[in-house]
């Protein structure tokens, strides 16, 4: 009988480090942030997209924004370096979705940068990136969920200072 209990509670010991272990990335429907993909692997993660543009910069690479309805996805030459999600269809690392709950954040571990909370809004903001330092300080999620019922209602993500 102790073996069977103390069988159960390292299996559980277990099972909680891999729920609440510390995220090292951000990752939308398994693509990477800074990571490069193909035109076929982004379909094959995000879907056919409603649209895509290509933006020129004279010095820089062109920048392609892939449209899913009110979402949009970012990549400079194939690299994911910027999404705003506004619709339930994609996840961010596995936990955090439009309609899900926002304290859900806290299970991804990692560094909470900002938490406010505008009441003429009725919305709160929280800032999350895995770790300081996270891409020089840069790179993060920006979660905005609705004061009274606590549902997230878009996830920005980017590589860049605001």
């Amino acid at each position: 009988m102790k073996t069977k209990i103390l069988l159960a509670n390292i299996v559980l010991l277990l099972l909680s480090v891999t729920l609440y272990s510390q995220q090292t990335d951000i990752i939308v429907n398994n693509l990477k942030m800074d990571s490069t993909y193909t035109h076929e692997i982004i379909v094959n993660n995000l879907g056919t997209p409603d649209s895509i543009v290509n933006i020129p910069f004279d010095d820089d690479p062109p920048s392609k924004i892939y449209h899913y309805g009110n979402s949009r996805f970012e990549f400079i030459t194939g690299r994911l370096v910027d999404f705003h999600i506004n619709d339930t269809t994609f996840i961010v690392n596995n936990i955090l979705r439009v309609g899900g709950n926002y304290s859900s954040i806290n299970l991804l571990g990692g560094e909470i940068v900002e938490n406010s909370q505008n009441l003429s809004k009725n919305e709160g903001l929280i800032i999350w990136r895995p770790y300081h330092g996270y891409y020089g300080g840069f790179g993060s999620v920006i979660l905005h969920y609705d004061l009274q019922t606590g549902k997230i209602t878009s996830l920005w993500g980017n590589l860049i200072d605001l």
